[in-house]
């Protein structure tokens, strides 16, 4: 399961490695999910528009392509976390 970039809406992740595509500010639920999304996690993870998404408690990001489409076997090299995902409620 990957996650649509092109709304607004709140996406819910559960337990899937799942790529988080952005390149605007939105909102992800973060809720039953694996490491590398910081899993059992319920807080809002805010992600500013860039072609990177960091992912918090995990040591890897996800370079995406500048495309509103779902990349799970798309462009996803993995490189280290350069900074945490600011949490909010």
């Amino acid at each position: 399961m990957a996650l649509l970039s092109g709304d607004n809406r709140l996406f819910r992740v559960t337990g899937v490695p799942t790529v988080l595509l952005s390149r605007d500010v939105r909102f992800f639920r973060v809720t039953d999910a694996p490491m590398e999304l910081g899993g059992g996690d319920t807080r809002f993870f805010r992600v500013i528009g860039a072609p990177t998404v960091l992912l918090s408690g995990d040591n890897r990001l996800f370079r995406v392509t500048v495309a509103p489409v779902a990349l799970l076997g798309g462009d996803t090299r993995l490189f280290r976390v350069l900074a945490v995902i600011t949490l909010f409620d």
